[in-house]
């Protein structure tokens, strides 16, 4: 929740492997970075051959709610949709990326 990106399951093993990133507490693989970080990371797992899917939550709870309120069956969830796709063919740049990230994706 908030402006975080969080990776579950065989994902959240691959951010730890790649990204060193940690696990969070409880069961299930679950990692996760600051959104502010998204460039840099996202970068680092195209530049090692990965594809990268942006997955961004595009229901708020109050938008959820509304949504129920008119329909029999009752979503428990916010609406998340994948925004975007980033792989070395599709990768492009931009004033925001830093000169690291150009030279990691160059790679």
């Amino acid at each position: 929740v908030g402006k975080f990106y969080e990776l579950f399951h065989m994902d959240a093993d691959v951010g730890m492997r790649e990204l060193d990133l940690i696990y969070m507490k409880g069961e299930k693989a679950h990692s996760g970075f600051p959104e502010i970080a998204y460039g840099k990371m996202s970068s680092r797992l195209v530049a090692k051959g990965y594809r990268v899917a942006r997955v961004e939550q595009t229901e708020t709870p109050d938008m959820l709610k509304a949504r129920n309120q008119g329909s029999a069956s009752k979503s428990k969830v916010v609406q998340r949709e994948m925004c975007s796709v980033l792989t070395r063919g599709t990768r492009t740049f931009c004033y925001l990326d830093d000169l690291d990230s150009l030279q990691l994706a160059d790679g």
